[in-house]
């Protein structure tokens, strides 16, 4: 029953200051050993209290710091992964404007043999012409020769 009560004047000393102020004024006019008794057990409690709000707040910090350290190797983690996936995106756009400069390079090569292409077939067509002009010219000698020994 005393500690019941000493654990009810705890809860009014924590959240109700000025009853806690008015229990204090009581106990401050009750003299005597019984007065000593009930101030001592209040320290004792309030005591026991801070010891376990010290030990939960030791806790609570203990959980903290070890959050912050998932939460920072988590980082560093994702902070790895961000920067090999931004590594390989620069060399795939390096690899994309070599290739792009490459093609350029081979469409203007392509250019450049076609229009030999084209010049050469030029060329060849006339020479071919010029070949067809001399066998025609050759087979009429051959015809007109033939025709004259044959006669």
């Amino acid at each position: 029953m005393r500690m019941k009560k000493m654990g009810i004047q705890i809860i009014l000393f924590l959240f109700l200051p000025p009853v806690w102020t008015r229990i204090q004024i009581i106990l401050q006019r009750k003299k005597g050993s019984k007065n000593e008794k009930l101030q001592n057990e209040f320290k004792k409690v309030t005591n026991d209290i801070k010891q376990e709000l010290q030990s939960a707040h030791l806790e609570v910090v203990d959980l903290l710091k070890r959050k912050l350290t998932e939460t920072i190797k988590e980082k560093e983690a994702l902070h790895s992964e961000y920067q090999t996936a931004l590594n390989k995106i620069q060399e795939a756009e390096k690899m994309i404007s070599d290739l792009k400069m490459e093609a350029e390079m081979l469409n203007g090569e392509n250019s450049k043999l076609l229009q030999e292409l084209v010049t050469e077939s030029s060329q060849l067509r006339e020479k071919l012409g010029e070949r067809e002009r001399e066998l025609v010219s050759h087979t009429e000698m051959y015809e007109t020769h033939k025709s004259e020994t044959s006669a």
